[in-house]
């Protein structure tokens, strides 16, 4: 559910920002496309980090970015018409946000102190 509210916060910022971009109906739209894009990245993109290893490994990773805006491109053909990117790379622009702020947001900041 975390998940889901952070990807929703980021989608209606970048929309926001960026208005040609990402066009969004309404927030109804902007919460199912961050509900469709937290279920693809845990479910969908696993399978295609394991068809993909070798451009991920000869890529040094970067190629992961690639899946990531490839997953935010099948979204917006899900949700067409009310859900929609622009380009290629505006979905990629996307997938860096999401990357970056999911980084910051997820990490386990607690202190772990460990005696002998």
């Amino acid at each position: 559910m975390k998940g889901i509210l952070i990807n929703f916060i980021i989608i209606v910022a970048f929309a926001g920002f960026f208005k040609q971009s990402l066009v969004v109906a309404n927030m109804y739209y902007a919460f199912s496309g961050a509900v469709l894009i937290t279920l693809f990245y845990k479910f969908i993109r696993p399978l295609f980090l394991l068809i993909s290893i070798v451009p991920i490994l000869l890529t040094f990773g970067l190629f992961i970015v690639i899946i990531n805006a490839g997953i935010i491109l099948l979204v917006s053909y899900l949700l067409s018409p009310q859900f929609e990117i622009s380009s290629f790379w505006s979905a990629l622009g996307l997938a860096i946000f999401i990357s970056i702020f999911n980084a910051f947001l997820n990490r386990d900041n607690r202190i772990v102190i460990k005696r002998f």
